[in-house]
């Protein structure tokens, strides 16, 4: 996993669908009339989504579509109410106990 600064700024929404993607634009630079331009690769993140938005509209990112409120809540400090993947946990004695 990779810190983004500015990414913390979209809230969290199961099945959002905007992705994060990771791509390389080359530049091409003309130093100068008499010389050759030279080429450099640049990396960049890319921030797109399959939702259409207007201007003023908040952007959903979901920042894992399986993850329960456990794992949520350890790595981002929130849980989701009616979050799709709750996990219950019991023991064996509650097992046998019900």
């Amino acid at each position: 996993s990779a810190l983004i600064p500015g990414l913390d700024l979209f809230n969290h929404a199961f099945g959002s669908g905007t992705q994060i993607q990771l791509v390389e634009d080359t530049l091409e630079r003309n130093n100068n009339k008499d010389t050759e331009g030279s080429t450099r690769t640049q990396k960049a993140w890319l921030v797109s989504s399959s939702e259409s938005y207007q201007a003023g509209d908040q952007v959903f990112l979901s920042y894992g579509d399986d993850k329960d409120n456990w794992k949520l809540l350890l790595t981002y400090g929130f849980s989701v109410s009616d979050n799709p993947n709750s996990l219950i946990f019991w023991s064996w004695q509650d097992l046998l106990d019900a």
